[in-house]
């Protein structure tokens, strides 16, 4: 009995090893982890798959770790070595709560975050993903991107840390181009007088809907069909950093067409006044109300009109 104790003694002690300042073993296992990835193992998991991961737009490298997070508590990790991975793509095992071990983990429904581990400096960094999926057990998600940045705040569109340079309707960075009232871009209407009228004719003042008599009077003419209301898929989705939304409507009336954020959030309104029947296209360059950029994400586009609701996902990729 005392020969086979030292044995297994010395077996253990074999597969002990030493992990370098910032890591510590993880499981007993012959591997070193991160520090603050630390996590304990459970039968609940779901695996998340990314396509790329990025850091300052450029891939990470082979010592690199990513991490997932329930609020605080670290409930998974990985070394984003892509070459010991299948076709080139990993994932994060990403668990939930089963035991006392591993209380604070996911729940069904609960959407996780994610931080990079540099290994160069011993750094972590929120890492954002182009799409947020919420948690489930034995889920296999595959995200398009996961992408970080070593700046706390957001970058304007010439790549300034905070900087306040944002893009004008014509994309240009800090450009002068304007919307009028139209919604043509750069139109050279300095005073942005223009505005539709009521036949759909920009910068024009008849008043009229559908047809004028002889003597120049308005005839309104019977609806003959029901109103109806489509907003369509945007394109392109995923985006970045200009998507188009279209849609039609069938009777004249006041429409707004609203971005909202996946808790109900209204983040930037595009539409608001009155539009004559017809087919429209609108743009959104991933900006909110104060021309910030919105984090990479899921967004729903909202199109009211006349009592009806017409929404559609849009998917924003940073």
């Amino acid at each position: 009995m005392v020969k086979k104790l030292i044995v297994l003694f010395f077996i253990g002690y074999a597969f002990s090893i030493t992990c370098p300042p910032g890591y510590s073993e993880h499981h007993g296992a012959n591997e070193c982890i991160p520090e603050n990835f630390y996590y304990n193992s459970s039968i609940q998991q779901a695996a998340y798959f990314f396509l790329e991961v990025s850091f300052e737009g450029l891939p990470v490298s082979a010592n690199d770790w990513v991490g997932a997070f329930n609020n605080d508590i670290c409930v998974g990790a990985r070394k984003w070595d892509t070459n010991q991975c299948g076709n080139g793509v990993c994932e994060v095992p990403v668990l939930g709560q089963d035991s006392q071990l591993t209380q604070g983990y996911m729940s069904s429904g609960v959407i996780p975050t994610f931080k990079l581990f540099q290994a160069s400096d011993l750094s972590y960094v929120d890492a954002i993903p182009s799409e947020e999926i919420p948690w489930f057990n034995f889920a296999t998600p595959i995200i398009n991107s996961l992408s970080a940045s070593s700046c706390i705040g957001t970058i304007d569109c010439a790549g300034i840390c905070d900087g306040t340079a944002v893009e004008d309707c014509a994309g240009e960075c800090d450009g002068n181009n304007f919307n009028d009232a139209c919604g043509i871009c750069d139109s050279n209407d300095l005073n942005n007088n223009s505005d539709w009228d009521d036949d759909g004719i920009c910068d024009n003042i008849d008043l009229c809907i559908g047809e004028e008599d002889d003597l120049g009077n308005c005839i309104v003419l019977k609806e003959e069909f029901p109103q109806t209301i489509m907003l369509k898929q945007n394109y392109p989705n995923p985006f970045n950093p200009t998507t188009y939304l279209e849609f039609e409507i069938g009777e004249a009336n006041h429409a707004s067409l609203i971005i909202y954020d996946l808790k109900g959030n209204p983040i930037k309104k595009l539409i608001d006044r009155f539009l004559p029947i017809d087919s429209y296209r609108v743009s959104w360059d991933g900006k909110d109300e104060n021309y910030t950029k919105v984090p990479s994400g899921a967004y729903i586009a909202s199109l009211e009109y006349n009592y009806m609701i017409s929404s559609k996902k849009l998917t924003l990729i940073k």
